[in-house]
């Protein structure tokens, strides 16, 4: 019996001090599109979107400007990164085109700050060409999409080359492996 009711204390414990971490934790959804198999993109791509801006805390909301458009000042939610900008991702492309997946991934407050700071100072660094200069904007050989997501997570885009190129579909993998738990 004393068994039992430890146990018990314990899984309450538990419970109790796994809700206000899950409580701090914010949703983005990863979009990855197959290379050869998206109907959208020839080329693999991957892009990143906070999934509710309206549900982050206070601080974020009065920090950074979600209310007006990039354009107008405001801040990035998203990273899709490419040629003619930081684009906002359309809605559930999944379920618009084929060879596209989805996945939710959940940030720390840390993470999440780190997200909008890059997709804020990229979004400003586009050249406009496809082999532009990849110190001031995108370069799909040198400064492509994976390569803006992988920093706005943290993870280092060195990791995830092949021939000096970074591909989403590595990135993708990477993503899944460190934000599994």
């Amino acid at each position: 019996m004393k068994k039992l009711l430890f146990s018990f204390f314990l899984l309450a414990y538990n419970l109790g001090y796994s809700t206000p971490q899950l409580d701090s934790l914010y949703p983005v959804r990863i979009t990855f599109y197959k290379a050869l198999m998206s109907e959208k993109y020839l080329p693999s791509h991957i892009e990143a979107e906070i999934m509710d801006v309206n549900k982050l805390p206070q601080f974020i909301k009065t920090q950074y400007n979600f209310k007006q458009s990039p354009k107008d000042g405001g801040n990035y939610p998203y990273i899709n990164y490419m040629k003619l900008g930081n684009r906002k991702p359309e809605t559930n492309p999944s379920q618009k085109y084929k060879g596209v997946t989805t996945h939710i991934i959940y940030l720390n407050i840390d993470q999440l700050i780190n997200f909008i700071e890059t997709a804020d100072k990229i979004g400003k660094q586009i050249s406009e060409l496809i082999l532009g200069d990849p110190k001031k904007g995108y370069n799909i050989l040198r400064n492509n999409c994976a390569d803006a997501l992988s920093k706005a997570l943290g993870l280092n885009p060195e990791n995830y080359k092949l021939f000096s190129i970074t591909f989403p579909a590595y990135v993708y993998k990477g993503i899944i492996k460190n934000f599994s738990e």
